[in-house]
């Protein structure tokens, strides 16, 4: 906290520059990040952990409207989607998924190639359950990586889950098991999960 107050205080006598914003907003998603780590469930702990990822949107805005103010008749472009996957990061730890879906759409008119925005799209569609339009995120995305990845397998198992369609949750459990690490609380899951499905 004490080296909160002076980043606070170091922000004041330089409220114009926008990499001290982004410095405090990196301070601010660590914390918000070590908090949330070792909250396991800790209803206090995961509120003081939002409370910093908090700090660190409002840093980030700030920094984003200092990078689109012009200097020298021209915004710095090339530093601002940087700070907007930023935004949408901390958007999703706190949980506001539509606003997330809001910055990455946005982000995806400009660079619709960017596989870590449609991924992070996908995860916050789900989030809110809105399941055909992440299906087609997951979906573009398989097509558009090089190799088959786990992360998409586990997002379509999710979406089969809910929408109750047996062969295609059993399809891609199968798949996100193929090529998941294996040392996780989430492929104990899965494995679970398919045989549950009598998949297995």
């Amino acid at each position: 906290l004490f080296r909160s107050k002076l980043l606070a205080e170091a922000h004041a006598q330089n409220p114009k520059d926008e990499n001290f914003c982004g410095i405090m907003a990196e301070f601010y998603r660590i914390m918000g990040r070590s908090v949330l780590f070792s909250a396991a469930g800790d209803a206090a702990k995961e509120k003081e952990a939002a409370q910093w990822f908090k700090k660190a949107l409002t840093a980030l805005d700030e920094q984003l409207e200092l990078l689109n103010a012009p200097i020298n008749f021209t915004p710095k472009q090339l530093e601002i989607p940087p700070v907007n996957l930023e935004r949408a990061e901390m958007q999703m730890m706190l949980k506001d998924y539509q606003a997330a879906i809001n910055t990455l759409t946005a982000m995806l008119r400009q660079d619709p190639e960017n596989k870590v925005l449609l991924l992070n799209r996908a995860i916050s569609e789900l989030q809110l359950n809105q399941l055909d339009a992440a299906k087609r995120d997951y979906e573009t995305l398989e097509k558009m990586v090089p190799e088959p990845s786990h992360m998409i397998y586990y997002g379509l198992a999710q979406i089969a889950q809910k929408k109750n369609d047996k062969p295609a949750e059993i399809r891609y459990d199968k798949l996100y098991l193929q090529y998941a690490p294996t040392n996780t609380l989430e492929f104990t899951n899965m494995t679970q999960q398919l045989r549950k499905l009598g998949g297995h």
